[in-house]
């Protein structure tokens, strides 16, 4: 899960975003660079999270989960983006079922968890707990479970065009 809140542009940054969970942004290059020496390599902004903090920060275990550029974007470069994750076959998005809400505390002011439905399984986690809700069957399954815990309705027709590659059961 990304970032909640917006956080400042600063290299070395870190927080606690959905506690227990870690994040930090380093200014860095990324070991995929073309350059012939690092120390030539372009810089990017990397967001990392760590799951499991520790008061030991040497055991600490970053994860890369994405990177960016300060690089301004146009309408027509998301419109692109948004084309690739939506049509390729290397994008989970098009081979994957996939919905997520995320949890507030009572005050409805900070995000403590999330419920996500993946595929044939729903789970819940917060405070560092996960916890699977359910194990899905069949489509009807699913499509009561998107109904239920996200607020989801299909149309008859819509339930009609679920491609039978990506149906449960």
């Amino acid at each position: 899960m990304g970032p909640n809140i917006p956080y400042p542009l600063r290299d070395g940054y870190e927080t606690t975003s959905v506690a227990p969970r870690k994040i930090r942004l380093q200014l860095r290059p990324i070991p995929e660079h073309a350059a012939l020496k690092e120390e030539d390599a372009p810089k990017l902004w990397c967001y990392d999270v760590c799951n499991n903090p520790s008061d030991d920060a040497a055991e600490e275990k970053w994860t890369p989960s994405y990177c960016f550029t300060e690089t301004e974007f146009l309408p027509q470069d998301y419109e692109m983006m948004s084309w690739f994750t939506s049509t390729s076959p290397k994008s989970f998005f098009t081979r994957d079922i996939l919905c997520t809400k995320v949890l507030m505390d009572e005050a409805g002011e900070k995000v403590v968890g999330d419920i996500t439905l993946f595929n044939n399984g729903v789970r819940k986690t917060e405070g560092g707990k996960r916890e699977t809700l359910a194990e899905l069957k069949a489509e009807q399954d699913r499509i009561d479970a998107l109904r239920n815990l996200f607020h989801v309705d299909f149309t008859e027709e819509e339930k009609a065009g679920i491609a039978l590659e990506s149906a449960l059961g």
